[in-house]
């Protein structure tokens, strides 16, 4: 079974240069620029600067994600290569 998504409780605000800890989706807090918008945060290990407003952006956890290959339905079959192809490779 896939683990329960963990859900952001708002309290919880990371700061530009911080590690990454959860991969997810987060809400992503600038500083009198722009609205705040949601943008998924997956690959990196640490949280980005702002090209406008540098180390005052903010972000806030709104869900993690799980891994598709941890999803006992996509795991590929040890026997032979998935039906799809090399769609799920690591």
């Amino acid at each position: 079974m896939v683990p329960p998504a963990i859900t952001g409780t708002g309290s919880e605000i990371f700061r530009a240069g911080e590690a990454v800890q959860i991969k997810g989706l987060y809400r992503v807090i600038h500083y009198a620029h722009r609205l705040p918008h949601e943008t998924a945060i997956l690959a990196l290990k640490k949280f980005p600067h702002c090209n406008q407003c540098g180390d005052r952006v903010r972000f806030e956890l709104v869900r993690s994600v799980g891994e598709l290959l941890k999803d006992y339905n996509f795991q590929p079959d040890e026997t032979g290569p998935p039906a799809n192809g090399d769609l799920l490779t690591d």
